[in-house]
């Protein structure tokens, strides 16, 4: 839907429908009013949760280079030697 014509023709097509029907309306880019921004937000995050595309991911805590490599700490010391 372009116009408020035709908006109020598929309104009034749809009061008759024995079906779903979907009106999808076009918009100009942006011209959103603040409210549909936020709910549209909200919804968003309530999709994708926490770790959804729109929210960066958690730091992750670096480990030191004086704790050694991962194969330094998990070798095996045959003390029998």
């Amino acid at each position: 839907m372009q116009t408020v014509g035709d908006l109020e023709a598929a309104l009034t097509q749809a009061e008759t429908a024995d079906q779903l029907v979907f009106i999808e309306l076009v918009l100009p880019t942006m011209d959103a009013p603040a409210l549909l921004k936020q709910f549209a937000g909200r919804l968003a995050d309530f999709d994708y949760g926490e770790r959804g595309p729109r929210n960066p991911l958690p730091a992750v805590a670096q480990v030191s280079e004086s704790v050694g490599s991962a194969r330094e700490r998990n070798r095996v010391v045959d003390e029998s030697a």
